[in-house]
């Protein structure tokens, strides 16, 4: 029950006396008891809640009307502890309650709900526990409901669905059980639908199809499963469409790019998606982020050159390609990408052929380019030193020269794949190398070069089970930051270098079985 309003009792000599409701000592009395509810302040913005100045000149509220009523109680990232006092149902005037980012802990009372005037609720990032009251659905004008990343549990409601004004759903981060409700598909108003990072099991309702107005729609990290209706990628309005880290399964509509031409993020990692990219894809022209890796797809990868604006492209881990010789090809479609071109991940598939000159043309903003894992032949084409912002790399084939050119890389993998020859020199240019310097499990011989001892800031080299000869360069001595260093598993012999047992070693030297070194005594 709602506590009763606030009674003012006014007494005159000679009269009798008279009782009225005061809107704004209630409104007061409203707040405080709210303040008596936060246990902790650390930011102290409750210090102004007293009697030396009006309540509407309180740390976070607002006023409005002639009367002068509380209209928002917005207490954002204060760091506020405690619980929310069901006081809060007595400010009848409230239009915007926010206080996002805080500690609140316990159920969100049921007093909110009778706050018919709110239009945006926000009690995103606190420790609310619970459900979500199906008497919020009485907050007819409400238009933003976030009660996203909470400990909210039980089952989605139904009732939401009365909402009919409702623009944004956000029930993401929860522990919500349950079924998607079909009745939600009467949220007609809906912008935005996001319960991604829950408990939902079952299938996606065919009723979600009704909202024609749907911007974006997060489904991942649930345990939905079945089909997904083709209904739903026949919302022209949609913008994002996320599903990842499910159980769905079916193939991709083959007018995706068609019928989602708003279409700007399309996420179904993790799934069990078989079939073929659409080749109708490329119609997606504001397509910024495609990432559709661990499934089922086969295939070839179509040609992608409409889409100028992609940033992020990952096909990996799937079945992709025939190991044929223009399995690559749609790398080259992507030079059209010209400005905002990012990260390209295809490891994992089976793709074949050899890395075409064209990826030299790439957008020069490519950070990572991943092609691990597959069935690639041939050399790295010399003009990949033209990517100079290259900061990650995974590729199969011979290590040009020209990759001393990459000066930006801090990360550096070409392991397990089917690397000849010498490691080159101008390696050493790359002296941003921080993270990582992996050249394991190939068939790499010769000395090994002295200048990529020179990367005195680099934290991982390992240069194992490979073929590599000759004695430990004294040069290993600049690995001054190095946390591991793995050289066994080659034809290695001689000493370690006395350099490396000076005052502070801050990395291993791995000691195996079959490494052909003679570790001196005081090492």
């Amino acid at each position: 029950m709602v506590p009763p309003p606030f009674i003012v009792s006014t007494c005159y000599i000679g009269s009798s006396c008279r009782f009225f409701i005061n809107g704004t000592d209630t409104d007061r009395l409203a707040l405080l008891k709210f303040k008596a509810k936060i246990t902790d302040d650390p930011l102290g913005v409750l210090s102004s809640w007293n009697d030396t100045t009006h309540f509407c000149q309180w740390h976070g509220v607002a006023c409005g009307g002639r009367n002068r009523r509380v209209t928002a109680l917005s207490l954002r990232s204060a760091k506020l502890s405690g619980t929310l006092s069901p006081y809060i149902g007595n400010l009848s005037f409230l239009g915007i309650l926010d206080h996002e980012n805080n500690s609140l802990t316990n159920e969100i009372p049921p007093q909110v709900g009778y706050l018919h005037r709110l239009s945006k609720l926000y009690l995103l990032n606190n420790s609310f526990s619970g459900g979500i009251l199906s008497n919020i659905s009485a907050c007819s004008n409400l238009l933003e409901l976030d009660v996203g990343n909470n400990q909210l549990m039980e089952k989605i409601p139904p009732e939401l669905s009365l909402l009919s004004k409702l623009q944004l759903l956000n029930l993401y981060g929860n522990k919500f059980v349950g079924t998607i409700p079909p009745p939600l598909g009467n949220l007609s108003s809906l912008l935005v639908f996001d319960i991604s990072y829950n408990n939902l099991v079952g299938t996606v309702p065919g009723s979600l199809a009704s909202l024609k107005n749907l911007q974006l729609l997060y489904l991942d990290f649930n345990n939905l499963t079945g089909i997904v209706p083709s209904s739903i990628f026949n919302i022209s309005s949609l913008e994002v469409v996320t599903m990842n880290y499910n159980e769905f399964e079916r193939t991709l509509p083959s007018d995706l790019g068609i019928s989602l031409p708003k279409l700007k993020y399309i996420g179904i990692i993790n799934n069990n998606f078989v079939g073929s990219i659409p080749p109708s894809i490329s119609n997606a022209t504001f397509l910024e982020l495609i990432q559709v890796q661990k499934n089922r797809l086969s295939g070839a990868v179509p040609s992608l050159s409409k889409l100028q604006r992609l940033r992020i492209i990952s096909v990996s881990q799937n079945l992709l390609g025939s190991g044929a010789a223009n399995d690559l090809s749609f790398l080259v479609s992507l030079i059209n990408a010209t400005n905002m071109l990012v990260e390209i991940e295809s490891e994992e598939n089976n793709f074949g052929g050899v890395l075409l000159e064209g990826i030299g043309n790439l957008s020069t903003s490519l950070q990572s380019l991943s092609l691990g894992f597959n069935r690639i032949g041939g050399t790295i084409p010399s003009g990949i030193q033209n990517l100079v912002n290259l900061e990650e790399n995974e590729f199969s084939g011979s290590i040009p020269t020209s990759l001393g050119n990459l000066t930006l890389l801090t990360k550096l993998r070409l392991g397990s794949n089917q690397l000849q020859g010498a490691i080159p020199p101008t390696l050493g240019n790359c002296q941003n190398l921080l993270e990582e310097l992996n050249m394991s499990n190939n068939h790499l011989s010769g000395n090994i070069s002295p200048q990529i001892f020179s990367i005195s800031s680099l934290f991982l080299l390992d240069l194992s089970n490979n073929d590599f000869e000759g004695p430990l360069p004294i040069e290993v001595g600049g690995l001054i930051n190095v946390g591991l260093l793995d050289v066994s598993k080659n034809k290695l012999n001689g000493d370690v270098p006395i350099s490396l047992g000076r005052e502070k070693i801050e990395f291993q030297l791995l000691n195996k079985a079959d490494l052909d070194l003679v570790i001196p005594k005081h090492f």
